[in-house]
């Protein structure tokens, strides 16, 4: 076997390894995710690596389209909720509104945004859905 060969071997274990913990950790801290979801989750985050890894949470909660509506990612959503209102304390800026646009990732209709990403006041997600009759002007 060559080195080249010994070395793929060897990282393809070693990243298999990493993706199943990571799958626990996953169903440690969502139980209840369905199975294919915490594979995919778990994939994303180990292929990512460090590009994410700020908001690693977003890998877990995007699995649905509507991580609100889905009991077992009502916790994890209210502890991302509760750490963006504690960043929002430190900002010397406002949010805008945009009644067009209701977010799907939390759920809110306040149409609040921040004034400078443009993602959910509430949840900091880009995870918007067009207001049922809403005229977007587009």
């Amino acid at each position: 076997m060559s080195l080249i060969d010994k070395l793929e071997d060897l990282v393809v274990k070693v990243d298999t390894e990493y993706q199943e913990k990571m799958e626990a950790v996953i169903r440690e801290i969502v139980p209840g995710m369905p199975e294919g979801n915490v594979r995919h989750a778990a994939e994303l985050m180990c292929t990512d690596r460090m590009g994410n890894m700020m908001d690693i949470d977003l890998y877990i909660l995007h699995e649905e389209n509507r991580p609100y509506k889905c009991p077992y990612l009502k916790e994890l959503l209210e502890d991302r909720i509760a750490r963006v209102t504690k960043m929002h304390e430190n900002k010397s800026y406002a949010y805008d509104t945009d009644d067009n646009y209701w977010c799907a990732t939390c759920g809110s209709h306040s149409y609040k945004e921040d004034s400078k990403t443009g993602y959910c006041w509430h949840c900091d997600t880009d995870n918007w859905i067009k207001e049922y009759g809403a005229d977007v002007g587009i």
